[in-house]
């Protein structure tokens, strides 16, 4: 036959930058000579789809950053990706997720946004709260340590004398607040031991860097007791 039937195969690579095979004409001894080309656009990304207002009647708003957000379920706070960002996707979620809010309004999905907003503000007080205390307690640790106290005057003296001058000037609130911050003889005395364990670390990097200077002078006061100044360079 002096005619050949020429069929052309493409194949597309998933990698970035793939190639299509094709076959060319049949060269002279009648076989088909196989080229290369490069696939146009094969290395461009996805399309980044935005959030609307109109999806919180769906029953979901968003998180991440503005350029990919998630849609993010008000109900029960499931993430999904930014490819589910579509109203029948979400729909979806809702309807086989809560089937008994389906039929909720755009009214109902607002209150139940704005509760958990109020929910996370709170717990992210009370963190913030417990953190603080925490620093107070460190720092009256600090004291007693520097004073030479006994550790159970933080609890017996330093909380009931802090509650009543708050109490006196903020109010009922403010002092409990200030209850809550730990000193009992135990936590006192741990913490003492922690400070006391990160100088002594500090001290041996200081000396394992070995361009450091080191001046100690003891000494006692007034009243007879023993004082040790260190001085580190």
């Amino acid at each position: 036959m002096d005619k050949f039937v020429i069929k052309k195969r493409k194949c597309v690579e998933e990698a970035s930058g793939s190639e299509v095979m094709v076959d060319d004409e049949p060269n002279s001894a009648g076989l088909s000579v196989c080229s290369k080309t490069t696939l146009a656009g094969a290395g461009k990304s996805k399309p980044r789809r935005s959030y609307q207002d109109s999806y919180l009647a769906l029953g979901f708003t968003w998180c991440d950053d503005e350029l990919g957000p998630k849609p993010k379920c008000v109900v029960c706070g499931t993430e999904l990706s930014n490819e589910a960002m579509a109203p029948s996707k979400m729909k979806r979620h809702i309807t086989i997720k809560h089937s008994h809010l389906s039929d909720k309004s755009l009214d109902y999905f607002k209150r139940l946004l704005n509760e958990n907003k109020q929910q996370k503000l709170s717990f992210e007080k009370k963190v913030k709260v417990a953190e603080k205390a925490q620093v107070a307690s460190y720092l009256v640790s600090e004291l007693i340590a520097k004073n030479m106290k006994a550790h159970t005057i933080a609890e017996s003296l330093i909380l009931p004398s802090c509650c009543a001058v708050v109490r006196t000037m903020f109010g009922a609130e403010a002092e409990k607040e200030v209850k809550k911050i730990p000193l009992s003889d135990n936590t006192i005395s741990r913490q003492i031991q922690e400070m006391s364990c990160d100088i002594e670390k500090s001290v041996s990097d200081i000396k394992e860097k070995g361009m450091s200077a080191l001046q100690v002078d003891e000494s006692t006061d007034v009243r007879g007791k023993a004082q040790l100044q260190v001085f580190i360079r």
